[in-house]
C-alpha cells in the first residue's frame, strides 16, 4: 500500500508529560523487515503534527504493508503517552497531483489524498469521500501497533 504522510493530534497543554517528544515511524512488509522512514522531534506540540513519509531510496510515496509508530520519549520523561488521534494519508489512485495539491477529481477531495482515520474511541472511522474502513482487508491496513 502506498503511503505519503501520517498526522497525529497532540496537545502538550493538556497532556504535559504524556505528550510524545520524540517519535519514530517505521515501515515494511512485516515486523521482521521494518525500517525507520521518519524521525520527528516535537517541541510542545498542540494540534495536528504532520510527519511526511519518504522511502529510503527517495521517491514520492512509501510502499509498505505494516506501519509502526514508536514513541521514543515523552516530555518531562513521562512513562505513558497520549495520542488523541492518528491519520494515515495515501495518494488516491488516478490522482494526477500525487498528493501535492489540486483536485484530481476525487469525490470532492481538495488535495487528492485518501485518509484513514484511526480514532481512539470507536475504532476505524469513515474517511472523507465516503470511504469506509469496514472490510477485513481495510482494517488490516488501519491498525496501529
Amino acid at each position: 500500500m502506498e503511503l505519503c504522510k501520517v498526522a497525529l493530534s497532540l496537545d502538550h497543554r493538556l497532556d504535559e508529560s504524556y505528550t510524545p517528544a520524540r517519535l519514530s515511524v517505521r515501515a515494511g512488509g512485516s515486523q521482521r523487515d521494518l525500517k525507520e522512514v521518519a524521525l520527528a522531534e516535537l517541541e510542545g506540540p498542540c494540534g495536528w503534527v504532520v510527519v511526511p513519509l519518504r522511502p529510503p531510496g527517495g521517491g514520492r510515496s512509501l510502499s509498505a504493508y505494516l506501519l509502526q509508530l514508536a514513541v521514543i520519549s515523552n516530555h518531562q520523561n513521562g512513562r505513558d503517552t497520549h495520542v488523541r488521534e492518528a491519520k494515515v494519508y495515501a495518494p488516491r489512485a488516478g490522482s494526477s497531483s500525487g498528493g501535492s495539491g489540486g483536485s484530481g477529481g476525487n469525490n470532492g477531495s481538495k488535495n487528492g489524498l485518501a485518509v484513514a482515520g484511526l480514532g481512539g474511541l470507536g475504532g476505524p472511522r469513515p474517511a472523507p469521500g465516503g470511504i469506509k474502513l469496514r472490510t477485513s482487508e481495510a482494517l488490516r491496513y488501519a491498525s496501529i501497533r
